[in-house]
């Protein structure tokens, strides 16, 4: 078999295992907390979804505005949606601040 074929297979292995550990979870809370990651890690296609220049700006720098972050998750109860956040900031996943007078949600580990 060629070395290519094998490098194939790998990746595609790899990219599987990726995507079941962000889709896969073991309860409802892990599911919500992953939705919410995904959300936030995503902030920039949700552009379409800002109503003012100073929410396009945020969203264009990987910022996600809790006010979208909460149309977003609408079918996750408000109180859900902070107790996850709260987990997932005390987590070290997801850190949250106010930028240009704006309440916003980031991946930690992302640099912005």
């Amino acid at each position: 078999i060629a070395e290519w074929a094998i490098e194939i297979i790998r990746w595609s292995s790899r990219n599987w295992s990726d995507r079941v550990n962000q889709t896969g979870s073991r309860s409802f809370i892990e599911k919500r907390s992953k939705t919410v990651e995904k959300y936030v890690r995503e902030a920039r296609s949700y552009i379409t979804r800002a109503r003012t220049p100073r929410l396009s700006k945020v969203l264009t720098r990987g910022l996600m505005p809790k006010s979208i972050l909460t149309s977003l998750c609408r079918h996750i109860s408000l109180k859900d949606l902070e107790d996850t956040l709260n987990h997932l900031t005390v987590s070290d996943i997801l850190a949250t601040g106010e930028v240009e007078g704006i309440e916003v949600v980031w991946i930690k580990s992302e640099k912005r």
